[in-house]
C-alpha cells in the first residue's frame, strides 16, 4: 500500500535563543551543527510535493530566528494557498514588528511554549514569565482587533518539573488562549514499546535544515535517514526501501535503538504520542 504524504514538517532553523531544560536542542543531546534551511529547499519542498495539506514550520529550533521566515510564508500562501500553516515558538521574538508581519499571512495555528507559570517557568525556559505573557496577551488583543481567524495555542509539556503545576498554568489561560494543549515529555530512556509506533505510518515526516529526511521529530540526530528532499519527493522518500525497513522492524517488534529510547513522561493529563 502506498503512503501519502498530506503534512511535513520543515525545520527551518536548528538553533535557539533559549537553553531549556527540556529540550535536546538546549540540554546538549542534539549534536548536530546548527544551520539554517536555505529557502531554495523550502521552495523546491512546495514545487515537488504540491498536495501537501499541513506545514510545520519547526522541529527543534526557534523559527523566528530564521532570516527569511516571513518569505517562507509568502511562499506557502503562493504555492499552496490551500496548505495549513502551524508552528511552534518560545515567543521571546514576539515584537511589535513581528507581531504585525505575522497578522499579515495566512496562518492556521500559532503554537507559544508555556510550560507553567512564574518559577516554573523561568527554572525552564530561563527566561521571565512576565515578559513573554505580556508579548503573548498584546499578540491577542492584536489578534482580535485585526479579527485575523490564526489560532492561539498554549502549548505545554508535562513532566515532573511541570505536572503540579499544570491545574494553575490551564486556568491562567484559559479564555485567553483558544487552547491549551499538553504533551507528555520525551525522555529518552530505555523502555519497553508495546508496539509499533504510528508515526512510522502517518505524517507528517520531518525534513531538517540540510534536506535530509527522518520520520519523526524524537530522532533528533538523524539516526533513520529515510532519504534526501534535494534529490526526492516526500512521498517517493516516505514509500521507500529505508522507510519501509523500518515499519518492518516494528511489525516484528525489533526495534532500532533510537526508538528503544523513544519514552515518555507517564501521566494521566495527556495521552502518549509515539505508541
Amino acid at each position: 500500500m502506498t503512503l501519502e504524504v498530506k503534512g511535513v514538517t520543515l525545520e527551518l532553523t536548528a538553533s535557539c535563543n533559549l537553553k531549556c531544560t527540556i529540550c535536546p536542542l538546549g540540554t546538549g543531546l542534539l549534536k548536530r551543527k546548527c544551520k539554517t534551511m536555505p529557502y531554495a529547499l523550502v521552495d523546491r519542498i512546495l514545487y515537488d510535493n504540491p498536495n501537501l495539506e499541513r506545514i510545520n514550520l519547526n522541529n527543534w529550533g526557534e523559527p523566528l530566528l530564521h532570516p527569511e521566515f516571513f518569505r517562507i510564508l509568502s511562499g506557502i500562501n503562493t504555492r499552496l494557498p490551500k496548505c495549513q500553516i502551524h508552528f511552534a515558538t518560545n515567543g521571546t521574538l514576539l515584537s511589535d514588528s513581528v507581531a504585525e508581519k505575522l497578522l499579515k499571512h495566512r496562518i492556521h495555528e500559532i503554537q507559544f511554549s508555556v510550560d507553567g507559570i512564574d518559577d516554573t517557568y523561568e527554572r525552564i525556559r530561563n527566561t521571565k514569565y512576565n515578559e513573554v505573557r505580556e508579548r503573548i496577551e498584546t499578540f491577542i488583543k492584536r489578534r482580535n482587533a485585526a479579527k485575523n481567524p490564526v489560532r492561539i495555542i498554549i502549548k505545554a509539556v508535562v513532566c515532573k518539573e511541570t505536572e503540579d503545576g499544570i491545574e494553575a498554568l490551564t486556568k491562567a489561560w484559559t479564555g485567553l488562549a483558544d487552547e491549551v494543549r499538553l504533551q507528555p515529555m520525551l525522555e529518552y530512556k530505555e523502555g519497553v514499546r508495546s508496539g509499533p509506533c504510528r508515526e512510522l505510518f502517518n505524517d507528517p515526516v520531518v525534513v531538517f535544515t540540510d534536506g535530509r529526511v527522518v520520520p519523526c521529530c524524537s530522532d533528533y540526530n538523524g539516526e533513520l535517514e529515510l532519504g534526501d528532499a534535494y534529490i526526492a519527493d516526500l512521498r517517493t522518500i516516505w514509500n521507500g526501501r529505508m522507510a519501509e525497513a523500518i515499519r518492518d522492524t516494528h511489525k516484528r517488534l525489533k526495534y532500532p535503538k533510537v526508538c528503544q529510547l523513544c519514552t515518555e513522561y507517564k501521566t494521566d493529563r495527556c495521552k502518549e504520542r509515539f505508541k
